[in-house]
């Protein structure tokens, strides 16, 4: 008897504006100091950086930290980070 799979339905995509986006990639004090000001402004943030579980804290100011926002506050992060002065 041969069987078959049955092919699943694929659920439609739907944007709650729930996920993260990058907004910066900059050194790892920077991004942390954006991630503040972001918070101050109201918008969550999180700073992600490749540091080897911080076993190898070079990395991150080798390759940098992304911070990363909700998709919903992206437009208001990005205000933000414009007036974050270089």
């Amino acid at each position: 008897m041969l069987w078959r799979r049955r092919k699943k339905k694929q659920q439609p995509a739907t944007d709650t504006g729930e996920e993260l986006v990058p907004i910066a990639n900059l050194n790892a004090l920077e991004a942390q100091l954006v991630a503040g000001r972001l918070r101050e402004a109201g918008i969550e943030a999180a700073v992600f950086t490749n540091d080897s579980g911080g076993t190898q804290p070079e990395l991150g100011y080798a390759e940098g930290s992304t911070v990363m926002v909700r998709r919903r506050d992206a437009d208001a992060a990005a205000e933000v980070v414009r007036d974050v002065p270089p």
